[in-house]
């Protein structure tokens, strides 16, 4: 595709979900940029004016580079130009190393915005955006501690990271607390196993040690932080393909519960994981399962104590790996999920939570979806 569209994916139970087209849904981002990423990577967030922020990997001149956009209006269907963030003449790197797998979460009460991505497969690096209106100026982006302008390397390990672009089966995550601290979680090469790894830190304090998560192999490391400021981590078990695992981590935050099987599998292999938190402590996760000849959305529901398994919620299409947001429209905040047809690369299939289940989205299939919905990565 020669146009990024930011959108969202979804399934729901036996129903058909709401055709939309990406046009539709988000509006254009950049022209003449590949986009690339994994499934799961927030890139796609909104502050608390309604503008939105976009963050994407491009090949461009055989490299790879993270870009960023801001909209110029809250419907999202205008925007500035893109700026590239890291690579060849990168705002914030600059470097001739191909640089991957951009993941961003937003501090609506503070307006402050928190980046992370990975140049070469040697260190992951982060970088604070500490004036939302100066998104493109270098100067406005910080450290954590906000001390010193600039990205700063946050973990670092030679060759210990994936470098593969196009199915970032092992990116870093990131998810803000409810003080607008970071959370990151990544998989990291330990004795040829991608381990989990977790970090977190403040502003007042900085970053504080790294955490081993497990031994086991993890793909699709994914983060979140709930209500009550528990971090959920999540990924794909990689000895088996089969099994979503979940742990989870209190304050402060220096060993994890877990592993607990969430999405168990005993033939289709599982692929991408996306995951958001409410405000009520309720958690969606999100994959894609391959049934030979089908690709499926299947989903697990938390409702504060115990999991709640749905496959096969969508076996009529052949369905891409879903993502799961927060959708946000006047006066509503809520989730979406939503998936890809592999036959219609223009459209995708939306699907809303009832508070209990997956159901369609405003009902019959339709290839319209009203411009004041939003779903935010």
């Amino acid at each position: 595709a020669l146009a990024l569209i930011l959108c969202l994916a979804a399934a729901g139970p036996a129903a058909a979900g709401t055709r939309v087209d990406g046009n539709d849904l988000v509006g254009t981002v950049a022209a003449a940029y590949s986009p690339l990423g994994g499934s799961g990577n927030r890139k796609l967030v909104r502050d608390a004016d309604g503008y939105w922020y976009a963050v994407w990997l491009g090949n461009i001149s055989s490299q790879y580079r993270v870009y960023m956009n801001k909209s110029q209006n809250t419907d999202g269907t205008s925007w500035h130009t893109p700026v590239m963030l890291a690579g060849s003449g990168g705002l914030l790197i600059d470097t001739t190393s191909h640089t991957y797998h951009p993941w961003i979460d937003i501090d609506r009460t503070n307006g402050k915005l928190h980046l992370v991505f990975q140049v070469g497969g040697d260190d992951l690096y982060y970088a604070k955006l500490v004036s939302l209106s100066n998104w493109s100026s270098a100067s406005y982006w910080k450290n954590l501690q906000e001390t010193a302008s600039g990205p700063e390397v946050f973990a670092s390990a030679t060759g210990g990271f994936y470098t593969t672009a196009a199915h970032a089966d092992y990116p870093p995550s990131i998810a803000l607390d409810s003080q607008g601290s970071p959370h990151v979680a990544w998989s990291q090469n330990v004795s040829s196993t991608y381990r989990p790894y977790y970090r977190n830190g403040s502003t007042a304090s900085g970053w504080n040690d790294t955490v081993s998560v497990s031994s086991s192999g993890l793909k699709y490391p994914t983060i979140d932080v709930d209500a009550e400021d528990r971090v959920h981590l999540f990924g794909l078990y990689y000895a088996t393909g089969k099994d979503i695992y979940w742990y989870y981590a209190d304050s402060p935050y220096t060993s994890f519960s877990g592993p607990t099987t969430i999405i168990d599998s005993a033939t289709a292999y599982l692929y991408g994981v996306s995951a958001v938190a409410d405000r009520d402590g309720r958690i969606h996760v999100a994959t894609q399962a391959y049934q030979n000849p089908t690709w499926c959305p299947w989903t697990a529901y938390y409702n504060g104590s115990s999991w709640t398994e749905t496959e096969d919620m969508d076996t009529t299409r052949n369905m891409n790996r879903p993502e799961i947001g927060v959708k946000w429209a006047p006066g509503q905040i809520g989730h979406l999920l939503m998936a890809p047809q592999f036959s219609s690369p223009n459209h995708a299939y939306i699907w809303e939570w009832t508070g209990s289940a997956w159901g369609p989205s405003g009902g019959a299939d339709t290839n319209e979806y009203p411009a004041d919905y939003r779903v935010a990565v």
